[in-house]
């Protein structure tokens, strides 16, 4: 309960994409220098975090933003030191030991390569994606996480190496569990019902300064993930303006033809990608107040094409006489309303006169739906008249995005740092069966999405061995996608009380057998914001040869979310309708469009799907010890405890099994017991609470050599 105090009026865990540097001062004879002072200079900015050694020379300095360095050492009676510039990456640890000469602190001995860069302090493993490999690699997407896959132990699910969310295996975890944090602050949300991990926001590859992929070994700060952590920083200004500007084109006629394509004789599938964007980043006050901005626009076209098989001219007149199988045999089609007992006693149907449906037997409603089926642009197969369409079009998907990080030195043991981003994302597709006709199918309709991201934090070096870190940190995003165009259910000649009772006004869909359905086709709407609330904090404490970290982590996921099945309803219609017999139906009876023009459905779906609105929450708290024993080893030990509170919805409208509740059917001999109920205010969640994830976290160090390290855990 210690622990959960502390943790919460820290306001709860700082994810660690900064550095630190610790070591010991010493002087030529080995012998430790106790107060002396230590100051990490940033190079790019000018500014300064400071410290003292303590009577075992040993210090540490931490929560410094990835970037260039100089670290110097002063003591009374000591010439000055300094390392030289030496680079700290994201989530680095690294070791300056600083060995003092006797002289006047005016005097400055430089010693150039002293900052080890084999990690001799922590357990964990992993790989850092340097901004040089972030720019200058092949990067067709141009997408940071596409170079996840740098990193040893990461393959592709499936055998799919390309994609570029959290769908990676990494060291053979589950797919698709990974977390991954910008700027110590999550940009995952959980997809609900299924436990994966969906990525939300993307920075842009030139706002990267660069990122870590952690595989293994997390301290006890790092919870919340199946798989690795992506730790990824964005660039900041510095005291030199520095900017940017850039285009990339990617044209159909650059590319080379697929070899098939070639030995087929067909043309390169046309594709165009336009993206233009630029930053910039200075000093709004030289030594204090710096910024950094990215815009990115981007614009794509590339075809779509479809074929299918609609009704021929004839079949559209109910003429059903030229209508063959595969093996040339006329499809005999049988009246459903006129029927007779054979001889055996069983039912039959007679066949319509000269294979054709009369105009007075079509279906009012099948009528009117008949004329949005598209016509007929191509010959088809030569005997079915299959695939008698094809049409294509231009797919267009313009989108940009947007950065905007400050950073503020209040004085050197204060900092303030945030930023902003934005990403909006259209799709326009086209529509293949003409412009503002509301019975297109094929599961595409025009879309919008967009994309915040946004990260407050604040740090503080309260005293040289106390540390204190807090952030805040909101992910949302947005996605809508909508059928071609809008549509009056009773303008078909169905009821008012199914346009009344439709959550959306589109088309209905009709599915003949053996022809291509019209209609929106089912769960293509969607209607979903969501997104995570993240709150963090900890307090970092040196004492002795302990560097002590205690913190926590509380997370508020939403989702509102609507994807309706069918709303404006879907009817199929089989063939077996108008074949002979009702319980068999022979490779040259039946069609599904004569039963669609007689009206006799074999299947319907109404839906009625309101939009939910779920909500769940996240608590995480630890302690992490990385105890120096020696100047060679160093032992992590770390707690963790977490729990989740079960999502919930906010209006109560979550169902479950009360497996112990008596049912009202009881019968003799046999138990009965099991009732469906919904949530209320006292049990807001169906699903139980999860409260034993205690995990003891252990690993150790070793330097061998100073480029030479052993680790575990």
């Amino acid at each position: 309960m210690c622990l959960l105090a502390l943790a919460a009026a820290a306001i709860v865990a700082a994810q660690s994409f900064t550095a630190g540097i610790r070591g010991t001062v010493t002087d030529q004879s080995g012998a430790a220098v106790p107060n002396a002072k230590i100051v990490a200079t940033s190079v790019e900015r000018n500014t300064s975090t400071s410290t003292a050694s303590d009577s075992a020379g040993r210090y540490a300095l931490t929560a410094l933003p990835p970037g260039n360095y100089v670290l110097t050492v002063e003591a009374q009676g000591f010439k000055r030191f300094s390392s030289g510039q030496f680079t700290l990456v994201v989530q680095q640890q690294a070791t300056v030991d600083a060995k003092l000469e006797v002289g006047e602190v005016s005097t400055t001995v430089e010693v150039t390569g002293s900052a080890a860069l084999v990690n001799t302090t922590i357990a964990n493993l992993g790989q850092v994606i340097e901004n040089r490999y972030i720019i200058s690699l092949p990067n067709i997407g141009r997408d940071p996480m596409s170079l996840t896959y740098l990193t040893p132990g990461v393959v592709g699910s499936g055998g799919r190496p390309g994609d570029t969310n959290t769908n990676f295996v990494a060291n053979g975890s589950r797919n698709s569990t990974s977390d991954v944090l910008l700027d110590g602050v999550t940009v995952v949300t959980v997809e609900q019902n299924s436990g994966i991990t969906d990525l939300k926001y993307k920075p842009s590859v030139d706002a990267v300064q660069e990122f870590k992929m952690q595989t293994n070994f997390f301290s006890s700060e790092y919870g919340q993930t199946g798989g690795a952590v992506v730790n990824m920083v964005t660039k900041s200004g510095t005291n030199d303006f520095h900017g940017t500007g850039y285009y990339f084109l990617r044209h159909s006629d650059l590319n080379a033809n697929n070899w098939f394509s070639n030995r087929a004789n067909r043309a390169r599938p046309y594709y165009r990608r336009d993206q233009i964007g630029g930053v910039i980043g200075g000093p709004i006050i030289k030594n204090r107040t710096f910024f950094f901005g990215t815009y990115e626009n981007t614009k794509s076209k590339n075809p779509v094409s479809e074929s299918a098989t609609f009704p021929t001219d004839l079949q559209r007149q109910g003429d059903f006489s030229q209508t063959l199988n595969t093996a040339g045999q006329l499809m005999v089609i049988y009246n459903p309303f006129d029927t007779f007992t054979n001889a055996a006693g069983n039912l039959e149907r007679r066949p319509f006169p000269g294979n054709r449906v009369p105009r007075a037997s079509f279906d009012p409603v099948a009528a009117k739906a008949l004329e949005f089926f598209p016509r007929g642009n191509q010959p088809g197969h030569p005997v079915t008249g299959t695939n008698n369409w094809f049409q294509e079009g231009i797919n267009r998907g313009p989108g940009y995005q947007t950065n905007l990080k400050g950073d503020h030195y209040l004085t050197e043991n204060n900092r303030l740092s945030g930023r902003y981003g934005y990403g909006r994302g259209k799709g326009d597709p086209p529509n293949l069966f003409g412009e503002g006709n509301p019975a297109h199918t094929f599961n595409r309709g025009p879309s919008l999405s967009t994309a915040h991201s946004l990260v407050a934090d604040y740090t503080r070096t309260h005293t040289a061995t106390t540390l204190f870190t807090f952030r805040y940190g909101l992910t949302y995003s947005t996605y809508w996608r909508n059928p071609m165009a809008p549509f009056d259910l009773t303008s078909l000649g169905l009821p008012q009380y199914m346009k009344e009772q439709a959550t959306f006004k589109v088309f209905p869909t009709f599915a003949p057998e053996g022809y291509t359905d019209i209609g929106t086709e089912g769960w293509l709407i969607m209607d979903r914001q969501e997104g995570v609330h993240h709150f963090s904090g900890s307090m970092t404490k040196f004492v002795g040869g302990h560097n002590i970290k205690i913190g926590g982590e509380h997370r508020r996921n939403f989702l509102d979310y609507a994807q309706p099945g069918y709303p404006s309803g879907q009817f199929s219609f089989g063939r077996g309708v108008t074949c002979k017999d009702r319980f068999s139906c022979p490779g040259n009876e039946g069609n599904g469009l004569a039963a669609m023009l007689v009206g006799w459905t074999t299947g319907n779906q109404f839906h009625i799907d309101p939009k939910v609105f779920t909500r769940s929450a996240y608590w995480g708290f630890y302690i992490q010890d990385d105890w120096k024993l020696t100047r060679k080893l160093t032992v992590n030990l770390g707690f963790r405890y977490d729990f989740d509170v079960p999502r919930w919805e906010t209006q109560n409208r979550q169902s479950y099994w009360d497996l112990n509740a008596q049912s009202p059917v009881r019968v003799q001999g046999f138990d009965t017991r099991g009732v469906i109920k919904f949530v209320d205010d006292k049990k807001r969640s169906p699903f139980d609470s999860d409260l034993n994830n205690w995990q003891p976290r252990v690993g150790f160090a070793y330097a061998v050599t100073p480029k030479l390290a052993v680790r575990g855990g």
